[in-house]
């Protein structure tokens, strides 16, 4: 590989990190979230060209201010092939648009990856990525390992091998190394905070017995803190030890947790903590199918929600109540919770939630027996997630057209719209179950389809039979009334 390529004067001394860093993508499959600590901005965009250079087809996402809430959209737009590297330029600044952006890049993780199907570096100052793990754990705890581009005073870049880190191939090994290192400096406060950092990390990789130990060790530091920080942190901690019993299917233990986090939020005075706590009370309501007791919690959160202008958050409660009011079908209520929650959606450019409210307004419309108006939506829905490139639910949302097209009677388009949701599911391993209820219905349309063809074959026939039985019957008739009168 060269290392002579051309580069700004200040980005000279960084060449060989660049050399080594693109090694390590090169060794990766598919898709792959590197971080890749450095904080001056011109450094990483001296990068990306000298990647460029290498004969390597480079996407350089550089978002400003309120772009920075644009961010999942913006990714999802790149055109991207497997031997694409996407270089994300990340920033020191924390806004409540980058949070926002973060927040959506976390709930589409799986989508993205899918999408990217590429290496993605992800680019930027140790507060960047501090503020990624923080609001997006569930997109942060697939990163691969670890890189750093450090620059000195004197403007050189001193190769850093990091081996600890290197080690650490599972995120939440990395997240451990610096609690350890924080711990056996007896810097208690980032002890709890890593502590904390790291029960989320374990319960987002599925290891809630580990994730339960962690929490309740940070609880313990945050405890003894001075404060409302160490009560706040430990009110956080609640919320994950919640969200582990919940997830393990020990709802009252839960509803404990989450107790004392609302009473942690109402005490200081954090109405951010006490909706959150009402939203995971909420959840606790759903898993035990107390959907009444549910909906009312929501509506809790929504008050407050409402009065602290967070839109996005309100957009996702009045989610969790169109899907409690379409569970209990309680269409009305359902109808005027997806609006709601559609208009938000909207507003913020989460396009994917947007589409997933336009599919439940499908749903309803199609109850409502007004088959126009469900296509409508589901045409919407289908725009967006095409869009998107989210096969998955493009292929659900043919299904849905196909199914009340079906129960209209119009079996023609309901056999075209299972027939695509077919060609979209066929490479999908997980959907057997969908290819299965979409043969059936093919089967039934077939068997319908051929059977009336027959009837309308017959129909001609039997007339004519019908017709010369009649007259048959009325020359006989005819015959007997002659027989009678002459006898």
């Amino acid at each position: 590989m060269p290392a002579t390529a051309e580069v700004p004067g200040f980005a000279a001394p960084y060449v060989r990190r660049f050399a080594e860093i693109l090694d390590v993508v090169g060794m990766l499959d598919g898709f792959a979230l590197v971080p890749v600590e450095v904080r001056p901005r011109a450094v990483i965009r001296a990068m990306a060209d000298w990647i460029r250079q290498q004969q390597r087809r480079v996407h350089v996402v550089d978002l400003k201010d309120a772009e920075w809430r644009m961010l999942c959209d913006t990714l999802f737009s790149l055109q991207t092939r497997p031997e694409t590297i996407v270089v994300l330029v990340g920033t020191g600044e924390n806004t409540s648009d980058l949070r926002m952006g973060l927040h959506f890049v976390n709930t589409k993780r799986d989508s993205l990856a899918r999408h990217l199907g590429c290496p993605l570096l992800w680019c930027g100052p140790p507060e960047f990525l501090n503020l990624t793990g923080e609001q997006a754990p569930d997109f942060w705890s697939i990163r691969e390992i670890p890189q750093r581009i450090d620059v000195e005073p004197d403007g050189s870049a001193p190769v850093i091998p990091m081996p600890s880190l290197v080690e650490a191939t599972a995120p939440p090994a990395e997240i451990r190394l610096l609690f350890e290192a924080a711990k056996a400096q007896k810097d208690w406060p980032n002890t709890a905070r890593l502590g904390l950092r790291l029960a989320r990390a374990l319960a987002g990789g599925n290891k809630m017995d580990e994730a339960q130990a962690a929490a309740t060790d940070a609880r313990a530091l945050f405890e003894e803190m001075q404060g409302g920080r160490g009560a706040k942190g430990a009110a956080e901690c609640e919320e994950v030890l919640g969200d582990v019993a919940r997830a393990t299917g020990n709802v009252e233990a839960s509803w404990a947790h989450y107790t004392k986090m609302l009473r942690a939020g109402e005490q200081l005075g954090d109405e951010h903590l006490t909706a959150r706590a009402y939203h995971r009370q909420g959840m606790a309501a759903q898993a035990e199918r107390d959907l009444d007791k549910a909906a009312r919690l929501y509506k809790k959160a929504l008050g407050l929600l409402g009065m602290l202008g967070d839109e996005h958050s309100t957009a996702r409660t009045y989610d969790d109540l169109a899907r409690i009011a379409w569970e209990r079908r309680a269409i009305v209520a359902a109808e005027a919770s997806s609006k709601e929650a559609l208009a938000r959606f909207e507003k913020l450019g989460d396009a994917h939630s947007a589409a997933v409210s336009y599919v439940r307004l499908g749903w309803i419309a199609k109850a409502r027996l007004e088959f126009d108006a469900a296509k409508v939506c589901y045409e919407k829905a289908r725009v967006m997630f095409e869009d998107l490139r989210d096969e998955h639910g493009v292929a659900e949302t043919y299904f849905f057209q196909g199914e009340a097209a079906y129960e209209n009677k119009d079996l023609a388009a309901a056999k075209a719209c299972y027939e695509k949701a077919l060609a979209w599911f066929s490479s999908d391993p997980s959907a057997s179950e969908r290819l299965r209820d979409i043969h059936e219905r093919l089967h039934e349309i077939e068997m319908t389809l051929r059977n009336r063809a027959a009837t309308d074959g017959w129909r001609p026939k039997a007339r004519t039979m019908a017709i010369r039985a009649k007259a048959l019957i009325q020359r006989l008739w005819g015959q007997a009334i002659a027989i009678l009168f002459l006898s």
